[in-house]
């Protein structure tokens, strides 16, 4: 029983009330339940990289990520289709399936036309549709990650000049190395 039609009424307001985790987007009716899951993910990301603050879940996933902070690690594995290039095989491997445009992509977002093949990265996604989420804008352009390791995938492909931009529009001078940001770009065209 509650002591008042305001403390149901608020108790009823938390029922409908979206708390959801920055970290994974998953969503909770109450606060007390994404605090015990916040619990989850620092037991789970307990290693914390000093160089770029990143949770990792294991001390050897740490030392494999160390690496990609030295600067003088030999990538002998790179891309056939783009400059991407890494010390190691496995990563070379995943980074070939975006150049796969025939690729299954079984997980699709319910409020846009988003597809993947990935569900994490579905999961990422769909906190762009959450208005209560954590935002990471960028300084220079009009975009907001929807979290810091997106934001700076974003700074990484669209601000390094260093980048050789080979995707470029037929209408106008935006260039990009990015294949989803390319056909974005694309659909604006489109509409207009």
């Amino acid at each position: 029983m509650y002591k008042s039609e305001v403390s149901f009424k608020s108790h009823l307001k938390d029922h409908n009330r979206q708390h959801q985790c920055q970290l994974c987007g998953h969503n909770f009716s109450r606060n007390f339940f994404l605090k015990e899951h916040l619990k989850f993910h620092k037991d789970k990301f307990a290693f914390r990289c000093e160089k770029c603050q990143k949770n990792l879940s294991s001390s050897s996933i740490l030392r494999t990520h160390m690496r990609t902070h030295d600067k003088n690690r030999i990538k002998e594995h790179k891309c056939k289709f783009c400059e991407y290039s890494t010390d190691q095989k496995a990563h070379l491997t995943i980074h070939l399936q975006i150049h796969d445009i025939n690729r299954e992509k079984p997980f699709k977002c319910n409020q846009c036309d988003y597809k993947t093949d990935q569900k994490e990265h579905l999961k990422s996604h769909l906190l762009i549709h959450n208005p209560n989420r954590v935002k990471f804008p960028c300084l220079y352009f009009n975009y907001e990650g929807t979290t810091r390791s997106s934001l700076n995938y974003h700074l990484k492909h669209q601000h390094n000049p260093k980048r050789v931009k080979h995707l470029k529009c037929p209408h106008c001078s935006y260039k990009t190395d990015c294949k989803s940001y390319f056909k974005v770009h694309e659909k604006r065209h489109q509409r207009n």
